[in-house]
């Protein structure tokens, strides 16, 4: 992630809501008056954007100790998303501390291993 987005214009939230609620991609070109094509090519994005990088402040929030309910809350605040899209960035935050922290030990088994290695040596 590189810098932050801003918090969601209302056009990006209308479509988060419009497609939270099941609608078609060409019902929601309708009501938003824009192309269909806009709707793939630019709100998917977006939108999906917003999640990943949501996922990416809560798993730091909540490697640095801060509770999900308090990650979550700071991100929706900051970003300005939908609680859809709030819970869909911790599902993937969660995932994504639980693999660093698999990896963290990992290496640390590794290095254990390794110093053992070089007690028996002596």
């Amino acid at each position: 992630m590189s810098e932050p987005p801003k918090p969601m214009k209302s056009c990006l939230v209308k479509f988060a809501e419009l497609y939270e609620q099941g609608k078609s991609i060409d019902e929601i070109a309708q009501e938003l008056g824009v192309s269909v094509q806009t709707v793939r090519r630019h709100y998917l994005y977006e939108y999906d954007k917003y999640v990943d990088c949501a996922s990416e402040m809560i798993a730091k929030l909540l490697d640095g100790g801060v509770s999900p309910e308090e990650a979550t809350r700071k991100v929706k605040e900051k970003l300005g998303i939908t609680d859809r899209m709030v819970e869909e960035a911790l599902k993937k935050a969660l995932g994504q501390s639980k693999q660093r922290r698999e990896a963290e030990i990992e290496k640390l088994e590794e290095e254990g291993t390794a110093a053992a290695e070089r007690v028996k040596e002596l």
